[in-house]
């Protein structure tokens, strides 16, 4: 069963890091709207995220 485990764990890591690897090409200008919203913010910026991401088997 760990054997299955740590196959299944280096398997999502594999296919996160491709498709990070990706990201630098897909900026664009909504990137850089978001960022000068942000850089131009005269309040807090609130960042959140609820970390639900898993595999579905």
């Amino acid at each position: 069963m760990s054997d299955a485990l740590l196959n299944a764990g280096r398997q999502t890591l594999m296919l996160e890091l491709q498709e990070a690897s990706r990201l630098p090409e897909r900026l664009g200008d909504d990137f850089v709207r978001a960022a000068n919203i942000i850089i131009h913010c005269e309040g807090k910026v609130i960042v959140s995220g609820i970390g639900k991401s898993r595999p579905y088997w």
